[in-house]
């Protein structure tokens, strides 16, 4: 939060580039001659055709002294003819760009209060209503759920009321996530689950061979680094 608010002081309400070789150049003073690892987006927000809400992004490839040289898509290179433009700075890492991506739509939807609560507030009924029936069927108000994994024995049946609609705890193993996702698909087919350690291979490929989520019925992101050193198993790559 404190790098997306420290990086809106670069942020410029009306600017144009000027061309310098194979570059667009910023004019910016009081700069470090250095190599940025920053995205800069670009849109034209005083325009009154098509292209108003439209943005561009190009990333620094170097800083000089007094100017910032960057480079976007070749379209937007070559048909720049120097208009003015409301630019905005990123972090190019991709962590930080979820982050920042992440309080953006906080903010959007869940609102200030949210991010920065100043009262508590409780609600009526903080948890869900899970029981089990005689038969050991699960029961959400009334309402039978089916079990996603119907090997579990009755201890085990017990336990997933008490933990599977809670907050994942330290200790909370890759088994359990495993579960717990095919659940959350049935429930909520728009949810996004993104495990980035070593045991997304493992939940990937336990999922396929539940034979509850086929291949295509969901997407497994992975970074460029695992794609050039060929690190997805083989058996989880596209058939295309």
């Amino acid at each position: 939060m404190e790098c997306f608010v420290n990086l809106r002081m670069y942020d410029r309400e009306r600017a144009h580039f000027t061309r310098e070789g194979k570059y667009l150049a910023l004019v910016k003073e009081n700069l470090c001659e250095r190599r940025f690892l920053h995205i800069v987006k670009a849109n034209d927000p005083w325009t009154d055709n098509e292209n108003a809400e439209r943005t561009y992004e190009g990333v620094i490839h170097k800083a000089l002294l007094k100017r910032i040289l960057l480079k976007f898509d070749a379209n937007f290179q070559q048909t720049y003819n120097y208009p003015d433009y409301c630019l905005e700075f990123y972090f190019s890492h991709y962590c930080y760009r979820k982050q920042h991506y992440a309080n953006s739509r906080a903010a959007e939807k869940l609102g200030d209060q949210f991010l920065f609560p100043t009262l508590t507030q409780s609600r009526e009924r903080p948890q869900l209503d899970i029981k089990l029936n005689d038969e050991e069927n699960l029961l959400l108000r009334n309402w039978q759920c089916r079990w996603h994994n119907c090997v579990l024995n009755s201890i085990q049946k017990k336990y997933t009321t008490r933990r599977s609609f809670k907050h994942a705890t330290r200790g909370f193993r890759t088994s359990r996530h495993r579960k717990n996702i095919p659940q959350i698909f049935k429930l909520i087919p728009t949810s996004a689950c993104t495990p980035s350690n070593s045991s997304a291979d493992v939940i990937t490929t336990r999922l396929i061979e539940s034979g509850v989520l086929k291949m295509g019925d969901f997407i497994r992101i992975v970074s460029q680094r695992q794609v050039e050193k060929q690190l997805t198993p083989e058996h989880l790559m596209p058939d295309n």
